[in-house]
């Protein structure tokens, strides 16, 4: 028997591609949309989603349906389904968003932090102006809302620049990252 796996997601065709290569024995059915879905669903093993478009309905229409792999941290949209079967597994992609959210913050608090609009302006004007004192962060205090697996990775980048970094959260805990 064929495991078929549907992947609804806009880079489906990104992901089958790579999944095809590590899985020859499983059919693929890659689609952007639900509007884009080619195979019966009643027929899908596998499902890989972001889980936002997903709701009871969809679910009821996979009877076959073994695990669901979602493309986001959380799978909130999934667990609010009550067509969700127990024996359905159900994994997440916990922990792959620390790195990119680290340097996306960086990234962004270098820019406000030093101006980096005004000296792009300055570039193409062929003008330095050397008047303005160069802020750094370190020494100064951020407060980031959530001290999970990416707040954390965020954390100990900023205490990295010197910065007094405050975790929020509803579930104190002693976390990595956190003054």
């Amino acid at each position: 028997m064929t495991t078929n796996v549907l992947i609804l997601e806009t880079f489906a065709d990104r992901y089958a591609d790579e999944l095809a290569g590590h899985f020859a024995d499983v059919s693929l059915h890659p689609a952007r949309t639900v509007n884009d879905i080619a195979i019966a669903l009643e027929t899908v093993d596998v499902l890989v989603a972001f889980g936002i478009a997903i709701d009871n309905g969809f679910l009821q229409s996979m009877p076959r349906l073994r695990w669901i792999q979602s493309l986001a941290t959380g799978v909130d949209h999934f667990l609010r389904c009550p067509a969700l079967r127990a024996e359905t597994v159900l994994t997440s992609a916990r922990g792959i968003h620390g790195p990119a959210m680290r340097e996306t913050v960086a990234y962004l608090m270098l820019t406000m932090s030093h101006d980096t609009p005004r000296l792009v302006r300055q570039q193409a004007q062929h003008r330095w102006d050397r008047g303005k004192p160069w802020p750094l962060l370190a020494r100064k205090t951020a407060v980031l809302v959530g001290t999970g697996i990416s707040g954390s990775a965020v954390g100990q980048l900023l205490q990295a620049f010197g910065l007094r970094v405050i975790g929020v959260s509803r579930t104190p805990r002693a976390e990595q990252g956190f003054d």
